[in-house]
């Protein structure tokens, strides 16, 4: 192309190859290494000799040896109820198990200190922060997660959580914090192996981060429930244009009122991905706590987003009544899925909308040729938020243009972002820690 102009977008056609191209490759993968597993087995003589183990959540039997991949996965409406319900039933006892009756209340800033009322619990604790102001009941609720008071106060942590309470103190909003872990056990069972697209093929042991999904279900089922609630990683924070009260995690629901979960990519420079799990608002509702319920069972690895994922390109196959299939076998590991996840879908997403009859203009521009967001991208009851400003709010976490402002950073104390975008010596700058600490 001559200088200063933009080279042409590639033909549809070659866009079209190009997106479909690592999601086959992936699938050949996973195939091939399932087809190696099944033949070593035969070989050793051990593809019977595989032990069982019990599913925790389920006290079913669950045969050891390695399922073969999936790689066309159809979810039927009937289906979807079906996991839903059983999901749901598994994972009641988990949050019910969660204290929801504390308070945490800061008493110093320097050094952090934090008293949880009433006295310590057995498990996990799901607690409302006292901001020191009533709040909105009909506003959206923030919520983060920590597994220790001790990794709360630590440097990286402590100023993005006082930042959060005085963003929900400035915007009389609720702010609830998880704390703690659930039984070593329990968080490491692979339940999810039960699930059409359930082939789980990372070493054992699986993420904390996985624990929002429960922390929402406590949330949506426990008293005084919040109608939305916008989840940010620990280490997130507002960000100047939040705390200016122009956009609000309301004014992004907005956008597309009949989604029920929100997201975004990545952020920008980042890998290319459906959706980030440091970031995701839903609505109560009986969709919302389905998702979640089926997210949690299917946990698999260090990683909670390759199972997001998954259970989303789920519930999409199901609002199509199991029109559109996916290649489940991309979700086997998180490596595989980083990549491929992300091709599948903007290959795929025009034709879950068609399929699904999802109405509106928000169809994700040129994601299917760029894999990257620059416009909203609303599919069955998810809405995917671009890394640019929308409905004239400004991106929600990361920007494409380093000059503007986003809502939110997710920009640890010790780094900059975007050539200054997010900065994370600024999490607390003009005022946006106060009144809890004055930096």
């Amino acid at each position: 192309p001559q200088s200063g102009r933009t080279p042409p977008a590639p033909p549809r056609a070659e866009a079209r190859r190009r997106a479909a191209a690592p999601v086959e490759a992936m699938r050949t993968t996973a195939i091939l290494a399932a087809l190696l597993a099944t033949a070593t087995d035969a070989a050793t003589g051990r593809g019977d000799a595989t032990p069982r183990h019990r599913d925790v959540e389920t006290g079913e039997w669950i045969d050891g040896r390695r399922r073969r991949a999936t790689p066309t996965v159809h979810v039927t409406r009937r289906d979807w109820a079906s996991i839903t319900e059983k999901a749901l039933d598994a994972a009641r006892p988990v949050w019910e198990s969660v204290d929801r009756s504390c308070v945490l209340t800061i008493t110093a800033a320097r050094p952090a200190a934090v008293h949880i009322d009433p006295a310590p619990w057995p498990g996990p604790r799901l607690c409302r922060v006292d901001t020191g102001v009533e709040v909105d009941a009909e506003k959206t609720a923030i919520m983060a997660l920590v597994d220790s008071v001790a990794y709360l106060t630590t440097a990286g942590t402590w100023p993005s959580f006082l930042n959060k309470a005085a963003y929900c103190r400035k915007t009389r909003r609720a702010f609830y914090l998880w704390v703690g872990n659930l039984d070593r056990e329990l968080l490491d069972a692979r339940p999810g192996g039960s699930l059409p697209w359930g082939t789980c093929a990372e070493r054992p042991g699986n993420t904390l981060n996985i624990y929002k999904a429960i922390a929402f279900l406590a949330l949506f089922h426990g008293p005084d429930p919040p109608k939305a609630v916008l989840y940010l990683d620990a280490d997130a924070w507002f960000s100047d244009g939040a705390f200016d009260g122009a956009a609000t995690p309301e004014a992004y629901a907005a956008v597309a009122p009949d989604a029920e979960l929100y997201g975004n990519q990545n952020r920008v420079g980042g890998p290319l991905i459906p959706m980030n799990g440091g970031l995701v608002m839903a609505k109560r509702g009986a969709w919302a706590a389905g998702f979640f319920a089926v997210w949690f069972r299917a946990r698999c690895g260090t990683h909670d987003q390759g199972v997001l994922w998954a259970t989303l390109f789920a519930a999409w196959s199901a609002a199509t009544d199991g029109a559109y299939a996916f290649d489940g076998a991309i979700f086997a590991r998180y490596k595989m899925a980083h990549g491929a996840a992300v091709a599948m879908l903007a290959r795929d997403a025009a034709t879950i909308r068609r399929l699904a009859k999802v109405p509106g203009r928000f169809d994700g521009g040129a994601f299917a040729e760029t894999r990257t967001i620059h416009w909203p991208l609303e599919l069955p009851r998810v809405l995917l938020l671009p890394s640019a400003p929308v409905a004239g709010l400004p991106a929600i976490r990361s920007d494409f243009d380093e000059a503007r402002q986003t809502f939110a950073c997710h920009t640890r104390w010790d780094k900059v972002e975007r050539g200054g975008q997010c900065r994370g010596v600024d999490v607390c700058a003009r005022g946006k820690c106060a009144p809890f600490s004055a930096a």
